[in-house]
């Protein structure tokens, strides 16, 4: 099956869908309104005065925080339909709202992957354009989102700031631990709109969502293999490369599955059970690039 062409960032910003273009600079977009509001990072205009001091914004929302500072009143938060998440502004809302919904409307124009965020979708696209602009001083890893490298970093480092007072565990990022505590806490933040499901992780959601809509996005290109979960499609796709990432402590033995690494243990039961307990703990696990 062909490969459909990736389109350069030239290309992307040259699209037929952003008619209004910046005489200035490459910037498109398919609003007038956002071309108006981005003329200004040129001319340097700041047309919203504040009444009070030298203050001036480029756009009305600025001047309406700001002065918050003046009056002491403050915007009134709106809060989302569905849970008790609160924000001064409409556009939060909007966004907040699709972790309920589920609803990505920016769709990658190369694959079948879609996004909640349009920030999202141009880091995606810079994996089919294969501009991994973050590149490690230590080795030849490289990777399109500077996050993805600082976590990368502490490997080579030893530096884990974020530390469970629970069980010990430590990582380099505060959104892992987040997620870790709930392991300990309960919670499950996140909810099906159409049942009662409800669990710890957003991608469980996404997931589950495939139940009620039937859609499955991702698709292997060999064989024509779908699937709604990537952690799937990841384990699919060690039939066509042979990868077998877990290996017996034990034996030359190697698997691409864990659960089976876990029976073919079960055949040196007999053997010493230190040993079993030590190499099955040692289990070594090649990470795949995506």
């Amino acid at each position: 099956m062909d490969k459909p062409k990736v389109k350069t960032e030239k290309e992307d910003r040259s699209a037929d869908d952003r008619p209004f273009s910046c005489p200035k600079c490459p910037y498109r977009s398919d609003r007038q309104h956002n071309l108006r509001q981005h003329l200004l990072t040129h001319t340097g205009e700041r047309p919203h005065q504040c009444p009070y001091c030298d203050y001036a914004a480029g756009r009305k929302p600025h001047l309406v925080r700001h002065m918050a500072r003046h009056t002491g009143v403050t915007p009134p938060m709106k809060q989302c339909p569905f849970c008790e998440y609160t924000s001064k502004r409409m556009y939060d809302i909007n966004v907040h709202v699709r972790t309920h919904t589920g609803e990505r409307p920016y769709k990658c124009p190369v694959c079948d992957w879609s996004f909640a965020h349009s920030s999202t979708l141009g880091t995606h696209m810079d994996i089919h354009r294969g501009n991994k602009r973050f590149q490690c001083p230590h080795c030849d890893y490289a990777s399109v989102r500077k996050e993805c490298l600082r976590l990368h970093l502490s490997k080579h480092t030893g530096f884990f700031p974020y530390l469970c007072g629970e069980c010990g565990y430590k990582t380099a990022q505060k959104s892992r631990m987040l997620k870790h505590m709930r392991t300990h806490t309960g919670e499950k933040p996140y909810g099906c709109p159409q049942c009662d499901f409800t669990t710890a992780h957003k991608r469980c959601v996404d997931r589950h969502m495939s139940i009620h809509t039937g859609e499955k996005p991702l698709m292997c290109e060999e064989c024509g293999y779908r699937t709604a979960d990537r952690g799937n499609l990841v384990k699919h796709m060690r039939k066509h490369t042979g990868v077998k990432p877990y290996t017996c402590g034990l034996c030359d033995y190697s698997i691409s599955d864990r659960r089976l690494l876990n029976k073919h243990m079960k055949t040196h039961e007999e053997g010493n059970q230190t040993g079993i307990e030590t190499a099955t703990s040692a289990v070594k696990v090649k990470k795949e690039k995506c």
